[in-house]
């Protein structure tokens, strides 16, 4: 796709690029991200662009999902980010989805079995393991 911020490839849909100094952080945010997280999302954005917008809430004008993201591109040194705009009836309704969100990836379990990336990339395409 494009590369309007001149240095990570932009993978996603967005609805605009957006500078990040334009970005307010949501300040009832409950996830804390540490260094060690934003330095590997760093690089994962670096080598793959980005996958996923930052989400800004159209009645608040705050981050509802993404401030590791925008993090991450400020260590990157992005001047810009894809960012989704979307729409909360209230402020309850952004927060509650902003809490889903972080909430959501910490039920999960990885498959490391599965996700083998060094497997992934000596191959052309996946196969599943066998079991």
């Amino acid at each position: 796709m494009s590369r309007p911020n001149g240095k990570v490839k932009i993978e996603c849909a967005h609805d605009k690029i957006v500078p990040l100094k334009d970005l307010k952080e949501h300040p009832g945010n409950p996830n804390k991200h540490p260094p060690e997280q934003i330095k590997l999302l760093a690089k994962i954005i670096r080598v793959s662009g980005w996958r996923n917008p930052i989400v800004v809430s159209n009645r608040s004008g705050l981050i509802t999902k993404g401030h590791a993201r925008l993090k991450a591109a400020t260590l990157l040194e992005q001047k810009t980010a894809p960012v989704d705009f979307q729409d909360y009836a209230n402020e309850k309704d952004e927060i509650a989805d902003m809490i889903a969100d972080n909430r959501i990836a910490s039920v999960s379990r990885a498959s490391y079995r599965l996700a083998n990336l060094e497997n992934w990339n000596r191959r052309r395409s996946f196969q599943p393991p066998r079991d």
